[in-house]
């Protein structure tokens, strides 16, 4: 059964269990309690908070691939204007090649749950 103690994986994992299950319900029909986790987990996913976060990434020579500089912002244009002043301060190590790089971005998803008295250890 789907609860407060379960990870989101674990929700995850329960789901698409019953989801398997409603789509041969031939075979097992949910009950009250598939049901339930189901609408829970449902619930769960609804609840995340999806955000897109840009990085800048430029070429490192002595690795031979494209290496993070920098923290991820919420903006790409931020991301650009903060990459282009580390270059133009000098803040690039050498083994980077500045004129190499990229921004990419990301969704981060964010899941909390409710808050709950916290126990003593």
């Amino acid at each position: 059964m789907v609860g407060d103690d379960m990870t989101y994986r674990e929700n995850a994992a329960v789901l698409e269990t019953y989801l398997h299950n409603i789509r041969n319900i031939e075979e097992a029909p949910p009950g009250p309690m598939e049901l339930e986790a189901l609408d829970a987990a449902i619930e769960v996913m609804k609840a995340a908070v999806e955000n897109v976060e840009y990085g800048a990434f430029a070429w490192d020579k002595q690795r031979g691939m494209f290496v993070q500089i920098g923290r991820p912002v919420p903006v790409k244009q931020l991301c650009l204007n903060r990459y282009q002043e580390r270059v133009r301060n000098g803040e690039i190590p050498s083994w980077i090649d500045p004129e190499k790089f990229k921004i990419l971005e990301r969704t981060v998803v964010e899941i909390a749950s409710d808050w709950k008295e916290a126990r003593d250890e």
